[in-house]
């Protein structure tokens, strides 16, 4: 979700957010990789819906601005 809020928020960015978002990026796929059947739990809706509510809350952009689904 920090790749919404570098999306919507140009005036924030910076050095701090790009590393989050690697260092994150990173952490999911060596989870997924020792963890193979928890990629079935990404086609699962709720996750999603958490997520852009979690993002919205922090940030104050509306839900709308949001993919329905996971892109």
């Amino acid at each position: 979700m920090k790749e919404h809020k570098w999306q919507h928020q140009p005036e924030r960015r910076g050095a701090s957010w790009e590393v989050t978002i690697s260092s994150r990026r990173q952490r999911m796929i060596r989870r997924l990789n020792k963890t193979p059947s928890l990629r079935g739990c990404l086609d699962d809706p709720d996750w999603w819906t958490d997520a852009c509510n979690l993002v919205s809350a922090e940030t104050g952009i509306g839900m709308d601005k949001f993919p329905r689904h996971c892109p």
